[in-house]
C-alpha cells in the first residue's frame, strides 16, 4: 500500500471508528432516555443527580411512613368509634333506669348490660393491631389498662417523621381518652353498682357520667382526625418533593426524547455513508473492524 493510500486508509478508519461510536452512543441515549450514561460523561451532573436521587428516595420512604401512620390512626379511630357507640347505649340505659317507674329487678338487668359495655370498652382500650397497642402510648409489650381500669401504659404517643423536620404523633395515650378528666371505666363501674343496689341517686349521676364519657371519646376522635389531616398535608409535601427531585434528576442526566431520536437518525445516516465509502477504498476492509 502506498504512503498516500495508507494515510487515506488510516483517516477513513479513524473517521469510521468515531462515527460508529457516535452511532452506538446515540442508540444508548435514545433507548435509555439518558444523556449521562456513565459518571465520566459528566461528573458534575452525575454528582448532582445522585443527590436528587437520594432526595427522591427519602421522600419515598417518608411516604411509606405516612402510610403506616394512616393505618395506625385509622385503626384507633375505628376502635374509638365502637367505644362511642356503646357509651351512647350506656347513656340511653342510664336515662331509662333513672325513671321512677323502673323496678329494682329491671335495674339489675340493665346493670348486667352495663357490665358488658364496660368489658367491651376495656377490650377496645387494650386493642392491639400489628403487634402495637393502639392506646398504650410508646409501650407495646403489655395491655395499657389492667383489670381494675388503671392505666399502666406509656405517657406519650409514638411519633413518626413524615417529612424533613416534620414529626406527627400517631395516636393518643389511653389515659387521655379513658382516664381523665372523666374516668370512663369508673363511670361504668359506678353506674353498674348503682343499678345493682337500686341506688337512684347513683343512677342519675350515671346519666351525666356516661354523657361526659361519650363526649370525651368523641373529642379524642377529633384529635386523631386532626393528626390524620396532618398526615395528608405531609403526604402532599413529600409527593411534591419526590416529583421535583425526579424532575431535577432527569434534567441533569436525561435527554429530550425527540432530540435523542433525531440525533440517532443523523448518526445512523452518517455511519451508513461512511460504511459505503469505506467499502470502496483499496486495501483491507474497514467494515466490522
Amino acid at each position: 500500500m502506498r504512503v498516500s493510500d495508507k494515510r487515506t486508509y488510516d483517516r477513513h478508519r479513524d473517521e469510521l471508528t468515531k462515527l460508529r461510536s457516535r452511532f452506538v452512543a446515540a442508540q444508548d441515549r435514545a433507548s435509555s432516555g439518558r444523556r449521562v450514561l456513565a459518571p465520566s460523561d459528566d461528573p458534575v451532573a452525575t454528582s448532582l443527580a445522585l443527590k436528587e436521587r437520594s432526595r427522591a428516595k427519602n421522600a419515598e420512604e417518608h411516604a411509606r411512613t405516612i402510610d403506616r401512620g394512616r393505618d395506625r390512626l385509622d385503626a384507633a379511630d375505628g376502635a374509638l368509634g365502637g367505644v362511642a357507640d356503646v357509651l351512647r347505649r350506656a347513656q340511653e340505659l342510664a336515662v331509662q333506669a333513672s325513671s321512677d317507674t323502673v323496678s329494682a329487678d329491671e335495674r339489675a338487668s340493665i346493670a348486667a348490660e352495663i357490665r358488658e359495655i364496660r368489658a367491651s370498652v376495656l377490650a377496645s382500650a387494650n386493642e392491639e393491631v400489628g403487634g402495637r397497642r393502639l392506646f398504650g402510648g410508646h409501650v407495646d409489650d403489655a395491655p395499657p389498662f389492667d383489670a381494675t381500669g388503671a392505666y399502666v401504659g406509656g405517657a406519650t404517643a409514638p411519633e413518626l417523621e413524615v417529612a424533613p423536620g416534620r414529626r406527627v404523633a400517631v395516636g393518643l395515650p389511653g389515659d387521655q381518652i379513658f382516664s381523665g378528666p372523666t374516668d370512663v371505666l369508673a363511670v361504668l363501674d359506678d353506674l353498674a353498682t348503682a343499678l345493682e343496689t337500686n341506688d337512684e341517686a347513683g343512677v342519675r349521676a350515671g346519666v351525666e357520667g356516661t354523657r361526659a364519657a361519650h363526649a370525651q371519646v368523641v373529642e379524642a376522635r377529633s384529635v386523631l382526625g386532626a393528626r390524620s389531616d396532618a398526615l395528608e398535608t405531609a403526604s402532599a409535601v413529600v409527593e411534591r418533593l419526590e416529583v421535583r427531585a425526579l424532575e431535577a434528576q432527569g434534567e441533569l442526566v436525561g435527554v429530550d426524547i425527540a432530540e435523542a431520536y433525531l440525533e440517532l437518525e443523523r448518526a445512523r445516516s452518517a455511519y451508513a455513508t461512511a460504511v459505503q465509502i469505506a467499502a470502496q477504498l483499496p486495501g483491507p476492509s474497514l467494515i466490522d473492524r
